[in-house]
């Protein structure tokens, strides 16, 4: 293994004492996040699990009472378990004799994703009325959910003092992208629009994100608060695998929205000016066959690319702590997990000039940006990372410019603020 190792970048910014103590001075908030992902679940993939994570510590941290609802994935979890003092509970979903019947009918004539909107409404169905009965026991300030799996299209807006959502994507925006856009989608999106306009309030982590949503009407109020960026664990020290010298990595999702066929293609055109050039793809492919397509396509130069799958967060990290740089070119997005993990952990980013990177990513500052489909362009940056010719993670990168702006007290603050219409 090849490559050298580097500390893990600070947070940015720190808040300033005297906004940290009157932060902590305010009353404390009962917050429910509902969620169908968690890092339980999930340990070695999921954006929205590891936000979920992060946000809940960092409310913890000022002093606030975060609690997490997810639908469960696994019979074995525990019904309710304590991570780092903050109470997680799972919830199974509801399957009465409306939604086995609504299974049957989806998987008969649509074949949707996901389990279609059967699984959307008794996943919905379920966290609502688990975070009812815990609403009795004790009421909660705020409750959060997600649009993902239209978390949160049962929390009855009368019942609560505020529910707020957050858009972790634009499910027809994403599908149309991947080319997956057949009436099963339609349904879920249609589900998760209609959580998104029921919440009294949205909110995405990137502007364009939160513009699309405007613009394509599912929503005109969308805010913008940035999540928190900090690693919650340090790199393996050591890995019980073997990697290459030197090489570039994509990782992540594996997918069209994620420019995996572009930087697929990219990697073609490079190996025609240096046949050397090598990767670490890591992740869980969206579309399994575009793995097969991508060996058939490389053909006798598919051995340059080490594929590792997805793998849990702390291997994740030393793999790539060890890239001279991430290509990460996007089509669209929504302030991806890994292009934040890679600056993180010093690592400059080739990414695409919009679909939200290019509110992160700087040319000539921590990494460069390529125009969205410019296979040409992005072959010419990796070959500019792979011969030292660019910002690499052996000459220092310098943190983006909005990184302050994602400081866990200060991102926490964010959310509370924008639910409660309170400021400091």
């Amino acid at each position: 293994m090849g490559g050298s190792r580097r500390s893990v970048h600070s947070c940015g910014l720190p808040v300033n004492g005297s906004m940290r103590d009157t932060l902590r001075s305010l009353v404390p908030l009962r917050i429910a996040f509902l969620t169908n992902e968690f890092i339980i679940e999930s340990p070695s993939q999921g954006g929205l699990g590891s936000y979920v994570n992060r946000i809940t510590k960092a409310l913890k941290g000022l002093g606030h009472d975060p609690e997490i609802f997810v639908s469960r994935a696994r019979p074995d979890t525990p019904s309710v378990m304590d991570i780092e003092g903050i109470r997680v509970e799972h919830v199974a979903a509801i399957d009465h004799l409306g939604i086995r019947m609504l299974r049957r009918l989806e998987a008969r004539y649509l074949a949707p994703p996901w389990g279609g909107a059967a699984a959307y409404l008794g996943t919905a169905l379920g966290l609502s009325r688990a975070l009812a009965r815990r609403h009795a026991e004790g009421p909660f300030d705020i409750v959060h959910s997600t649009n993902c799996s239209a978390a949160g299209l049962f929390v009855r807006h009368r019942n609560y003092p505020v529910h707020i959502i957050r858009l972790s994507s634009h499910r027809t925006l994403w599908w149309q992208t991947d080319g997956t856009y057949r009436l099963g989608h339609r349904i879920l999106a249609m589900l998760e629009r209609a959580a998104v306009r029921k919440a009294d309030i949205a909110y995405a982590p990137s502007r364009f994100v939160a513009d699309y949503c405007r613009s394509s009407g599912w929503r005109r109020d969308v805010q913008v608060v940035r999540p928190p960026a900090f690693l919650e664990i340090e790199p393996a020290a050591a890995l019980d695998f073997s990697l290459p010298a030197r090489y570039l990595i994509h990782f992540g999702q594996i997918g069209r929205r994620k420019g995996s066929d572009l930087v697929a293609a990219a990697l073609m055109r490079a190996w025609e000016q240096d046949a050397t050039l090598t990767m670490v793809w890591c992740g869980s492919p969206i579309d399994p066959q575009d793995l097969d397509r991508f060996q058939v396509q490389w053909g006798a130069t598919a051995g340059n690319v080490t594929w590792l799958g997805a793998l849990p967060r702390p291997q994740l990290y030393a793999v790539v702590q060890r890239a001279l740089a991430a290509v990460l070119p996007s089509r669209i997005d929504n302030l991806p997990n890994s292009v934040i993990e890679a600056l993180l952990l010093g690592v400059p980013v080739i990414g695409s000039d919009g679909a939200s990177i290019d509110e992160l990513v700087e040319s000539g500052i921590n990494g460069e940006l390529v125009p969205i489909g410019d296979v040409a362009g992005l072959a010419s940056a990796m070959l500019r990372a792979w011969r030292g010719k660019s910002f690499s993670s052996a000459t220092g990168v310098c943190p983006p410019r909005r990184l302050p702006e994602l400081d866990p007290e200060r991102t926490a603050e964010s959310l509370v603020q924008l639910a409660t219409g309170h400021r400091v």
